[in-house]
């Protein structure tokens, strides 16, 4: 029902009047349209789809960078079921690509508590991808016990791939301190290999 139901989005998004713009808004905006029929698109079970090969195919890394980043502003309190694939769409696409120029904007997200708290663990995972010792503190903020469970259990994977004994003494006591099983045994999995890292760098 799913797949009908944005078939049918991206069908109207197709059909929506074409408007008269400059010449280069108007190339911004053939990308820009091209991306979001891209993040709409929901593969079949099993189907081989490599969104991420497809969305760079589309043109320059750093143009497709910037209309990604604009989605995070344009769709950040999406109305409906487009706009939430817009805006998840580019907060995972902006990971991948590791785009540094969305850090900011990305902890925004990942710290709003009134945003949707999947697009925030998206943003948590990121933040992780693009520069886990740059956003370090934020996702510490968002490792605390007060948030989302996902958007712990990202956090903590990303602060895994630090450096930092500091992070592990945080890890290590909000796991020892979690109450809900797989919860816990996330956050001491990442403690763990943290606590690995850590060791191979002081030989």
């Amino acid at each position: 029902m799913k797949k009908l139901y944005v078939g049918v989005l991206i069908w109207s998004f197709a059909l929506a009047p074409i408007r008269t713009v400059s010449p280069c808004a108007q190339g911004s905006s053939k990308l820009e349209d091209r991306i979001k029929q891209i993040l709409l698109y929901q593969p079949d079970v099993g189907e081989d789809y490599d969104i991420r090969t497809k969305i760079t195919e589309l043109g320059r890394e750093i143009e497709v960078r910037q209309v990604l980043i604009s989605f995070l502003s344009a769709y950040r309190y999406p109305e409906n079921t487009m706009e939430e694939l817009f805006l998840d769409g580019a907060v995972f696409m902006l990971g991948e690509l590791k785009a540094k120029e969305a850090q900011g904007a990305l902890s925004q997200i990942l710290l709003d508590s009134t945003a949707d708290r999947r697009t925030r663990a998206w943003a948590a995972k990121s933040l992780g991808q693009i520069d886990v010792d740059a956003n370090k503190d934020v996702l510490l903020e968002a490792l605390r016990p007060r948030q989302y469970h996902l958007i712990r259990i990202n956090a903590a994977d990303a602060l895994a791939n630090t450096k930092d004994p500091k992070v592990l003494t945080a890890l290590d006591r909000y796991s020892r301190e979690e109450r809900e099983n797989y919860v816990r045994q996330r956050l001491q999995k990442a403690t763990d290999k943290l606590r690995a890292r850590l060791k191979l760098y002081e030989k």
